[in-house]
């Protein structure tokens, strides 16, 4: 997966790749920006000690930073560990010692702190990167800002493209540990080949997406299911735009207007609920229009899913 985005990365140039809300206003790192970033911290990581096959833990709620630090760790062959952000401090301790994590990628406030109440229990955690955070005195808490910057001085190109030369499809890419529900959570162990396949299937699906999409980012990054596509938007040289609570996706789709997005069913639940509710509350006339339009397009969809013709008069009544 690591060749795969590095050659894409570096064909792109200064088009839009990321995008985030900063301040009520969005503002966008082009490709060439994020390749430059990704470059650092690979060097960052390989000049703090970080060697192939450690795992790197990222708590964080979605944001650049946290695609940044896990293409990262994917270059020097670094394995990630993503903790979901609703874990208790007794779950990210167990989490950090199971894994073996030899330093931890946290967001500023809770995340940081969640982080820093377990550490003295996680002896192998040698630092703590900080998004939008400081540097502590003894050194064992730095800000991200201030690691981008030692990579770029530290620049080990040389050995983040060895360790790349010696990458196999059956690397380790990730543990992804479960939500703890059933007892301790377990560490999933997927390798890379997993992430690359799956953009061969999807390309099979969807084989227009490109640099005029926009996909928004709100399902958690610590979830399989948003970092795979994630890997997919980036790897087609589409636009990722970071929600970072999933509560705000309803007042961000109008702003992102997103081509693409995944979800799970309980988004939809919830706007369907949201549109019963409203026609609940309307005129009888305007219930019984609804309830037309509604059965038109259910049965211009399954005659569409059929390969079937859709029929004059319905054809008709849908438009």
């Amino acid at each position: 997966m690591a060749h795969v985005l590095e050659e894409r990365l570096a064909a792109r140039g200064d088009g839009p790749a990321l995008r985030h809300k900063v301040g009520g206003a969005w503002r966008d790192v082009s490709w060439r920006d994020l390749a430059e970033q990704v470059r650092a911290l690979s060097s960052a990581l390989v000049d703090a000690g970080v060697a192939e096959g450690d795992r790197v833990a990222i708590l964080a709620p979605n944001r650049p930073e946290w695609t940044i630090a896990d293409l990262a760790i994917l270059r020097v062959r670094g394995i990630s560990v993503p903790i979901h952000a609703t874990s208790s401090d007794a779950q990210v301790a167990f989490i950090l010692r199971d894994s073996g994590t030899r330093m931890v990628f946290a967001g500023a406030g809770e995340p940081e702190a969640k982080v820093a109440a377990v550490l003295a229990g996680c002896p192998a955690v040698e630092r703590v990167v900080v998004f939008g955070g400081r540097s502590s005195a003894d050194g064992r808490v730095v800000a991200f800002d201030e690691l981008l910057a030692r990579g770029r001085a530290a620049s080990r190109d040389a050995e983040v493209a060895a360790r790349l030369s010696r990458a196999e499809p059956s690397d380790l890419l990730t543990l992804l540990y479960t939500s703890g529900t059933t007892g301790e959570p377990k560490g999933v162990m997927l390798p890379h080949s997993a992430f690359t396949v799956t953009c061969t299937y999807h390309d099979l699906r969807l084989p227009s997406i490109g640099p005029d999409d926009v996909s928004l980012c709100f399902l958690p990054l610590s979830h399989i299911f948003e970092r795979a596509w994630t890997f997919y938007v980036l790897y087609r040289g589409a636009v990722n735009a970071y929600c970072e609570d999933p509560k705000l996706v309803a007042e961000l789709l109008p702003e992102v207007r997103p081509t693409l997005m995944c979800a799970v069913p309980r988004l939809y639940e919830k706007v369907y609920a949201k549109v019963r509710e409203k026609v609940a509350s309307s005129s009888a006339a305007r219930r019984a229009l609804f309830g037309w339009a509604e059965r038109t397009g259910h049965a211009v969809s399954l005659r569409r899913r059929a390969g079937l013709d859709v029929r004059t008069l319905l054809g008709l009544g849908h438009a």
